[in-house]
């Protein structure tokens, strides 16, 4: 007779497959698609991601929100679309020592934005994108302005993708409807 640790080891391999296989086919069966797959639904979400014209607020955040997103979403020049975005940048201080000085900052950026069909002020879609990154501070002025310039940075680019995939869901909604 074999005793448990014996077949266990091999045994384990093939309880990870079949799990695998079922979470798969249950996938399958909810309707479960990809939101960028090679259908010509995922075309389609890709080309009218494509057609947004990002307008920002004209700073320096708000220039790195605008290109970047385009450059993220892939815009072509067609402006069927306009995305209006406005953005609230916040600091908080997260650790203070104890001769009161702040050593560690949070930086949240919150977008408000709204999608409109070009030519018409009629909204289509509407929402909300935020980000927090944390940055130290240190005794050095430059070194500082240096990572909080970085925060900046590292913030935007994670709504880049948040907008993107939020944008997409509406596109794929629409084509459902």
């Amino acid at each position: 007779m074999l005793s448990s640790k014996v077949w266990t080891p091999h045994i384990q391999p093939v309880l990870k497959m079949m799990t695998v296989t079922v979470l798969s086919l249950a996938l399958t069966g909810c309707g479960f698609r990809p939101l960028y797959g090679t259908s010509e639904q995922g075309t389609s979400i890709l080309k009218n991601l494509a057609s947004i014209d990002v307008h920002a607020k004209n700073d320096t955040i708000g220039r790195e929100l605008e290109f970047g997103l385009e450059n993220t979403l892939g815009y072509d020049g067609t402006d069927a679309y306009q995305l209006v975005m406005t953005y609230e940048r916040a600091k908080r201080n997260i650790v203070i020592e104890q001769d009161q000085e702040v050593t560690r900052r949070n930086l949240q950026l919150t977008v408000n934005f709204a999608l409109r069909q070009s030519g018409t002020s009629k909204i289509l879609f509407k929402s909300t994108a935020f980000s927090v990154v944390g940055y130290n501070l240190v005794d050095t002025e430059f070194a500082n302005i240096m990572s909080e310039r970085d925060a900046d940075n590292r913030a935007v680019a994670a709504l880049y993708d948040d907008i993107r995939a939020q944008l997409a869901i509406y596109f794929q909604r629409q084509e459902k409807s």
